[in-house]
């Protein structure tokens, strides 16, 4: 599949010889197209987007299938396509056999083309006309590709890669390198990672032959040739002097492509192993790996060992250690100082996250929980008719082996309903001959109750899951309350004006009001209770005693929803919501940090918010924070990020399945406006999301989950934002923000220009998912 030069367009083709063209924004085919009478091979868009070129050859599977290929001739044709209407342009013939590779040159007047007849043609893009045709040797061609001038074309063939003077057709180099290579070549690596899932796996390479060159791409500066080959290695290559300057191993099967990104540092290779890894381009190192499992489910993962990913997958990829086969573990036990959130956006940013020591440092031994019913707890079958239930946990470390002189001794257990965190025994667990036994009570609900466990060794190594399923008898039936607590501040006590905003009363008034409505049709609760805490109201005694009464009230069916609108600060690894009753002085504004240390002090941390918010017992539990830094709510204080034992709400939010949205990132500002009378976050969910029914659209099917009630915000808010005028947000708009101090960090001004938002939830929670709004209409496209 290949998109389109503006990302808005993408085709996809096979072996049925059809080709199909995809609306990306909407994720709907646009237009099948049908002309091919053999497989389509490659695919390429013109630099203006409005030309499709596809290259074909041999038989359609239809053919095949009915028998009739002897009857016909092969198609080795390239055809042009209106991406706009489907029609064909007109077909380009000349090749011989299969042609596997196509480009537009970037004046969009030529294109070239690449065949099992060992050449390479360059056609007129607007009559068709065959121009040249370059040959060399005899030798399929796999990859074709223009300099970014257009005056050099790079032809992939066995081993090696040709570079041609396009106006004349001259050999101008020959880059050798590509070669066989046995696996035993990578047999140093110290630990690698394995994909264990059903039915799916890295494919053999099908020939004993490794050395076809697949891909081909120049860097954007037309300074460097990247090519990907069937020995499973990316190579760099100096494009005006034909020097391989690095040899990027890693993958476990053909390298099927190569891209550089748009400013050239890095690279991305994508194989037949099923993954994409990225690359530093000035230094040739692996910088991280993405494995894509299946439609909802990935993980990237850095040579060092830092992950991120959907934690449906985290199970499913285990690393290797060493050369002894029977040392295997699943990436899950390494959550404690190697799970990094936002990962892949971090590398993909330019920055180097590293692990504080490597996996191989750790002390791997697993202890051992097991869960079970309290001495004297007797189970019904038709289930507990009572509302608390008493278990046993019991805890044995891990013995000692040759390699460790003592146990591997047991910390901080955790015991969790239906996903859901409900007690925590932190620090070291006293041990008695190796092991500990705990007993604890816990309300359950009618239907099925899924109690697990797990702790962790000395060296913060996760133990497997202790697992129980304990049957809530029907009496425990009880339709619940949904709770939200709606904070909006537009004035601040400290009575300067520059600090007032314009819309944040505004915001929480009407996300209570339209939050309220839309549950209550849905009928999922008994009732609903809306608190606000509005300007002077919402001081931090007030907001904190507000918060404290929900949770003590709040049972496992209830769900509690916080929205915070007002001034956000991130200071170091910490985030603070500013109550109405800070204290800040003019004399502290601007870049003067000396008002800082006061503001704070009276505002709410996000450690406090996490000890707030640690011993509620709900079944949905969201925060929604709209204010300038806010993503710094999801950062932990550590270099290790959690979610287990780290600080902060990214651990709280993991533990009890909680959903966070926050308005930006830890670096941006979040700007409300005239033009909406709100705050963008807001507005994108309120406004557009719920009233328009706008977030129905995963699918659309008359209902809104919170899941897509989330992701419509995120992907709406910075479209929002690029539609406003930079000066009149200035001028008519405010930020929700101080300006004390910028915290700028690594993020460039383009980054802290944008108002992207940031939004956790574990998505393997998704199995039940909760519908917060049902319409009467469907939205409009």
């Amino acid at each position: 599949l290949v998109f389109s030069h503006d990302a808005k367009l993408m085709a996809s083709a096979g072996s049925d010889s059809t080709i199909k063209l995809w609306d990306v924004e909407l994720g709907r085919e646009r237009l099948t197209l049908k002309g091919h009478a053999g497989a389509v091979h490659a695919l390429a868009f013109s630099h203006a987007g409005r030309v499709l070129a596809s290259a074909s050859g041999g038989m359609s599977l239809d053919n095949l299938l009915a028998q009739r290929a002897e009857t016909l001739t092969a198609d080795n044709t390239v055809r042009l396509w209106n991406a706009d209407t489907g029609s064909q342009l007109r077909a380009l013939t000349g090749h011989t056999e299969q042609v596997n590779a196509v480009a537009f040159s970037p004046d969009d007047k030529l294109v070239a083309s690449g065949s099992n007849d060992g050449t390479v043609k360059l056609w007129a893009a607007d009559t068709g006309a065959e121009l040249r045709t370059l040959e060399w040797s005899i030798g399929t061609v796999l990859a074709v590709a223009f300099s970014p001038d257009g005056k050099v074309l790079a032809s992939g063939h066995s081993n090696y890669i040709l570079l041609w003077d396009v106006s004349t057709g001259r050999l101008l180099k020959r880059l050798d390198g590509h070669m066989p290579r046995g696996r035993a070549a990578a047999a140093e690596e110290l630990f690698t990672t394995e994909l264990v899932t059903s039915g799916l796996s890295a494919p053999a390479c099908g020939s004993t032959d490794f050395r076809w060159v697949t891909s081909l791409s120049f860097s954007h500066d037309g300074k460097t040739l990247a090519s990907g080959s069937k020995d499973r290695t990316a190579k760099l290559w100096d494009a005006r002097t034909g020097a391989l300057l690095h040899t990027l191993s890693g993958h476990d099967s053909w390298v099927t492509s190569v891209a550089f990104s748009p400013d050239d540092r890095m690279l991305a290779s994508g194989s037949a192993d099923t993954q994409v890894k990225m690359w530093n381009v000035a230094s040739g190192r692996e910088q991280i790996s993405l494995v894509n499992i299946d439609r909802r489910d990935w993980i990237v993962v850095t040579p060092d060992g830092l992950f991120d990913g959907s934690p449906a997958a985290w199970n499913q990829l285990l690393w290797r250690f060493g050369r002894n086969n029977y040392d295997v573990r699943p990436v899950e036990i390494f959550f404690n100082e190697f799970y990094y959130p936002s990962l892949l956006a971090e590398v993909s940013a330019g920055r180097r996250p590293s692990a504080g020591q490597t996996i191989l440092q750790k002390d791997r031994r697993q202890p051992e929980v097991k869960l079970s019913l309290a001495a004297g707890q007797v189970m019904p079958a038709e289930g507990l008719a009572t509302r608390n239930l008493t278990v046993r946990v019991e805890v044995r470390e891990a013995a000692t082996d040759p390699a460790h002189a003592a146990g591997s001794g047991a910390r901080d257990l955790r015991l969790f309903r239906n996903g859901a965190l409900v007690r925590v025994w932190r620090g070291a667990l006293e041990l008695r001959d190796g092991k500990a036994v705990l007993e604890t009570t816990l309300p359950i609900v009618a239907g099925e109750n899924r109690l697990s466990a797990y702790a962790f060794n000395n060296d913060n190594i996760k133990s497997s899951d202790a697992a129980l399923t304990v049957k809530g008898a029907d009496a425990l039936k009880r339709k619940g309350t949904a709770y939200i607590l709606a904070i909006g501040i537009n004035k601040y006590a400290s009575n300067r004006r520059f600090l007032n905003l314009n819309y944040a009363v505004a915001d929480a008034l009407d996300f209570g009001a339209v939050l309220k409505q839309q549950e209550a049709t849905v009928g999922n609760f008994e009732r609903i209770e809306v608190l606000t805490l509005l300007d002077a109201n919402a001081t931090k005694a007030r907001l904190l005693a507000a918060l404290g009464q929900l949770v003590a009230r709040a049972e496992p069916e209830d769900e509690l929803v916080i929205f915070f609108a007002g001034h956000g600060k991130a200071d170091g690894q910490r985030f603070f919501m500013l109550p109405h009753d800070i204290a800040v002085r003019q004399a502290g504004l601007g870049r003067a940090p000396a008002a800082l240390p006061s503001v704070l002090a009276r505002s709410i941390s996000d450690r406090e918010l996490e000890l707030a918010l640690e011993k509620v017992d709900v079944g949905h539990l969201l925060l929604v924070i709209d204010a300038c830094n806010s993503g710094q709510a999801l950062n932990a204080d550590e270099q290790r990020r959690g979610p287990m034992n780290s600080k902060g709400l990214a651990q709280l939010a993991y533990e009890k399945g909680m959903y966070i949205l926050t308005a930006s990132q830890s670096y941006q500002e979040a700007a409300e406006t005239r033009a909406q009378k709100h705050g963008l976050l807001t507005y994108a969910l309120t406004v557009e999301g719920l009233t328009a029914g706008r977030a129905d659209d995963a699918p659309r099917d008359g209902q809104i989950l919170l899941r897509e009630w989330l992701d419509y915000a995120t992907k709406r808010v910075p479209e929002l934002r690029a539609a406003e005028n930079v000066e009149l947000l200035r001028r008519q708009g405010r930020r929700r923000g101080l300006l004390l101090q910028s915290v700028a960090g690594e993020a460039s001004p383009q980054q802290r220009a944008r108002q992207q938002p940031r939004v956790f939830y574990r998505r393997e929670l998704e199995d039940k998912p909760l519908v917060i709004a049902r319409l009467a209409a469907p939205p409009e496209p």
